[in-house]
């Protein structure tokens, strides 16, 4: 047996119960002299004096001959293990249906989004002006409302300013502007065609020179399912 280690294990048992060295050889009806002798290593105690010291330390005979101390097992009999297990074993199935509930819930919630005038361009692909053709000065202009995603009852409206530039007789540029032209979405087809001619002649026309087509929605309503 080391005695260093026999008795730095009997100065921290001691330390841990709160014992002075002279209660301790009280208990042993040793002196604290002996007691401190133990402790520095210097002797041991008697064989005999072992049990009670492992008894005074709170510890076993063995712990105390070894300088281990010993945590002990917690066994808890069947009959409380049983219903600890069974709750275990609900709360995780429980969790588990929870769970799955969940993900089949949110697989099958889409995502509905109102339509509105000022998301409308998120779901519609407006293109005003694919190609046109000039007869003097009135123009036909032709382009496409579409849209890739299925709407549910779509509905738009369009209203489109169409400036028109020409050459007139003194060899200037001029202007003319067309306006409340508006053009709805139709879902059977994505073409349109807007046919525009001034309310009067224009006297001083010469040629065209170029045209430029802006627009604006006016009407949007319908949902988006996702």
């Amino acid at each position: 047996m080391d005695k260093y280690k026999f008795g730095e294990f009997i100065y921290t048992q001691r330390k841990k119960l709160g014992y002075t060295q002279d209660e301790l050889g009280r208990k042993l009806k040793v002196t604290n002299k002996a007691v401190s002798k133990w402790e520095t290593g210097e002797t041991l105690p008697d064989i005999q004096l072992l049990p009670e010291l492992a008894s005074v330390l709170n510890v076993s005979l063995d712990e105390l001959l070894t300088q281990r101390k010993v945590e002990p097992i917690k066994v808890y009999p069947k009959d409380r293990l049983k219903p600890v297990l069974w709750i275990v074993a609900g709360v995780l199935l429980s969790t588990t249906l929870l769970l799955a509930a969940f993900i089949l819930v949110s697989n099958n919630i889409k995502r509905k989004v109102d339509i509105t005038t000022e998301n409308a361009e998120e779901y519609f692909d407006i293109t005003p002006c694919e190609n046109f053709v000039v007869e003097g000065y009135g123009i036909d202009i032709y382009g496409k409302i579409k849209t890739d995603i299925d709407l549910v009852e779509p509905n738009l409206v369009v209203n489109f300013t169409v400036q028109y530039y020409y050459i007139n007789t003194d060899g200037e540029l001029s202007e003319v502007v067309y306006l409340d032209r508006h053009i709805s979405y139709d879902p059977l087809t994505d073409e349109f065609c807007l046919v525009l001619r001034p309310k009067s002649q224009i006297s001083n026309f010469k040629s065209f020179y170029s045209v430029e087509v802006s627009y604006e929605i006016v009407e949007a309503s319908g949902r988006y399912v996702e």
